[in-house]
C-alpha cells in the first residue's frame, strides 16, 4: 500500500498535466501506473486475506507475481486469479459446453482443419468472456475495449503461434533459454502496460 500511494502521487502529477511533461516522463508514469495498480490491488487483497485468517477463514490467493508472466494468457492466470477462475467456470465453460457451441464444434470439424476447428469455437467463447470481463470492470465502452484488447492479443498469439514455432525451429532459437524467456516477460509487461493505460 505504501508503494502504491507513492507511485500514485507521481502518476497523478504526470497524468493530470500531460502537456507539461515529455515523452520519457509519460512512459515512466505508465510503468508506475501498472506498479501502482498491482501494489494497491495486491496489497488490499493481502490485508483481506490476513483479516480473514484472524477469523479462521482461508481465502484463495489472488496474485502470483503476474508481471513475471511470459504471455498474456499466463498473466491473466496469475492476476486477479479468483475473477479469472469465476469467468472460466461460469462463463467460458457454460458457453463452450452449451448445445449451440457443441453443434458449432461439430460443424467446424467437418469443414476445417484441426487447428481452426478448435480455434473458431474457442475464440468465440473467449470473446464472450473478455467482453464480460470488460463490462465487469465498468459499464462503459472504455472497459469493453479493455477486455477486447486482451482478447485480441490472445487470439493473435494463438493464430501466429504455429508460424513462430516453425520460424524459431528454422532459426534454432532456444525457446527454453533465459534470454528468450526474459524477452517474453518484457514483451508481456509492455502489452500489459498498454492495456492498463
Amino acid at each position: 500500500m505504501v508503494l502504491a500511494d507513492r507511485a500514485g502521487v507521481f502518476v497523478a502529477m504526470i497524468f493530470n498535466k500531460p502537456d507539461e511533461y515529455g515523452g520519457a516522463m509519460a512512459i515512466i508514469a505508465v510503468l508506475m501506473y501498472s506498479i501502482q495498480l498491482y501494489a494497491d490491488f495486491s496489497g488490499g487483497i493481502d490485508i483481506v486475506i490476513g483479516v480473514a485468517q484472524l477469523f479462521g477463514v482461508t481465502m484463495d490467493e489472488n496474485f502470483r507475481q503476474p508481471y513475471f508472466s511470459k504471455s498474456i494468457g499466463e498473466f491473466w492466470r496469475r492476476w486477479h486469479m479468483t475473477l479469472g477462475a469465476w469467468f472460466k467456470d461460469y462463463v467460458f465453460y457454460s458457453v463452450s459446453l452449451s448445445k449451440p457451441f457443441v453443434k458449432l464444434s461439430k460443424k467446424t470439424r467437418e469443414h476445417m482443419n484441426t487447428f481452426f476447428a478448435t480455434f473458431v469455437p474457442m475464440s468465440i467463447a473467449m470473446f464472450i468472456v473478455w467482453f464480460g470481463t470488460g463490462i465487469w470492470h465498468g459499464a462503459s465502452w472504455k472497459y469493453v475495449m479493455y477486455g477486447l484488447y486482451y482478447w485480441a492479443i490472445m487470439i493473435i498469439g494463438l493464430l501466429t503461434e504455429p508460424f513462430f514455432k516453425r520460424l524459431y525451429d528454422k532459426m534454432h532459437v532456444d525457446r527454453q533459454g533465459k534470454i528468450y524467456r526474459l524477452l517474453q516477460v518484457v514483451r508481456t509487461f509492455l502489452f500489459v502496460n498498454v492495456g492498463m493505460l
